[in-house]
């Protein structure tokens, strides 16, 4: 149901968090994942606004089912300004 739901408006973000929730109990993350991916970019093209709660939502769930995939790398840090530019330009 919630799969027709999103084929009506690929754009709602209620439709979509619930189907990515649904699809991470499922054990289906890499759809989960697709989903919200897909729907971040439909929302660009569109130039309609990204829902800035339902897309946190969405983004807790998937980095809870996946928390290493959310995590920086143990080596990663920030990065220093480049070599021969000043920092903070």
């Amino acid at each position: 149901m919630l799969t027709e739901l999103w084929e009506e408006d690929p754009t709602d973000g209620e439709v979509v968090a619930r189907l990515v929730t649904v699809l991470l109990r499922q054990g289906r993350r890499q759809e989960a994942r697709r989903c919200s991916r897909d729907w971040r970019r439909l929302l660009a093209r569109s130039g309609d606004s990204l829902d800035a709660q339902r897309a946190q939502a969405i983004e807790q769930a998937l980095c809870a089912a996946e928390p290493t995939a959310c995590q920086p790398s143990a080596g990663s840090r920030p990065a220093g300004p480049l070599p021969g530019f000043p920092s903070g330009h």
